[in-house]
This record gives structure tokens, C-alpha cells and sequence, in this order.
């Protein structure tokens, strides 16, 4: 129960990144504490995985949309890519990897 409350919030987290506004701040003030999630050394147990990988895409969602450049891109970049691939939340990978295909394009 307490993964999947995480899970939800985390999910309504990044979907406000999405659609700006004031919730763009919210977001990057929450940085530290969704790598912190990610950074786990049990992150990636399948407890936890769902709720990681949805800190994923949370960051990638910030990195996207970063609000006036208030987000270090290449300092989260690096990282950001140690955590991939991502395969558990189908609807979350969609959105990463639809990033990582735009760096690339970039």
C-alpha cells in the first residue's frame, strides 16, 4: 500500500510538470528528494520498482520542460542516463524514451 500511494504521487507529480504553471516550480524543488528515491540502493526491487521508475520520469518530465533553465541539465544528464533502461511502466518508458530519442535528435 504505502509503494503505491508513492507511485501515485510521484505520477501526479510529473503530470503537473506536464502542464505548467506553478507546478513547474513544484517539481524542480522535488528534484533532490526524486533522485534520492532513485538512488535507493533498493530501488530497483520489484517492490520498489514502479515507484522508481515513475522518478524517472518525473525527472525526465523536468529536464523536458525545465522552467527558465532552472534545472542544471548537464549536471541531472549523466545521471539521468546511469538510470536507464526503464521496462516496468510502460506508460512512463514512453515518455523517457521519447526523450532520450529528442537528446539524440538534438
Amino acid at each position: 500500500m504505502k509503494n503505491r500511494l508513492k507511485t501515485q504521487g510521484i505520477t501526479r507529480l510529473a503530470f503537473c510538470q506536464c502542464h505548467g504553471g506553478y507546478f513547474l516550480c513544484v517539481l524542480v524543488e522535488a528534484m533532490p528528494l526524486l533522485i534520492k528515491v532513485i538512488q535507493e540502493p533498493e530501488s530497483r526491487s520489484v517492490e520498489n520498482l514502479s515507484a522508481t521508475e515513475n522518478c524517472i520520469s518525473a525527472v525526465t518530465k523536468a529536464c523536458k520542460y525545465n522552467p527558465a533553465g532552472s534545472i542544471n541539465i548537464t549536471e541531472v544528464l549523466p545521471h539521468w542516463l546511469s538510470w536507464l533502461p526503464t521496462w516496468e511502466d510502460e506508460d512512463e518508458a514512453e515518455h523517457i524514451y521519447n526523450y532520450l530519442c529528442d537528446l539524440v535528435e538534438g
